[in-house]
């Protein structure tokens, strides 16, 4: 679909609409802030005790703080490069 956005994470690749991408992005702000120390005896920040929900409700992750944190980083990336596209088409 022309207007969805393919986002690929750990070999595994969703289509998403722009305000589901949105989602997406609270979803993960959400997961980060409510994370809490793993007991894991591995490094905390790599243990993958983290669910995080998706706007495509039969798939959930489960990450580390380190993959959220990643996935955060480009999400955020996806949603700056939409809005400099945006603003390019307009001509400003």
């Amino acid at each position: 679909d022309y207007n969805k956005i393919q986002i690929v994470f750990n070999n595994t690749g969703l289509l998403f609409s722009l305000d589901e991408l949105k989602a997406f992005n609270t979803s993960i702000d959400d997961a980060l802030k409510r994370t809490s120390p793993c007991k894991c005896e591995r490094n905390n920040r790599h243990c993958s005790s983290i669910i995080l929900a998706t706007p495509i409700h039969q798939i959930t992750f489960a990450l580390s703080i380190v993959q959220l944190e990643a996935l955060k980083d480009l999400i955020n990336g996806t949603l700056f490069e939409k809005t400099m596209q945006s603003i390019s088409d307009k001509g400003i």
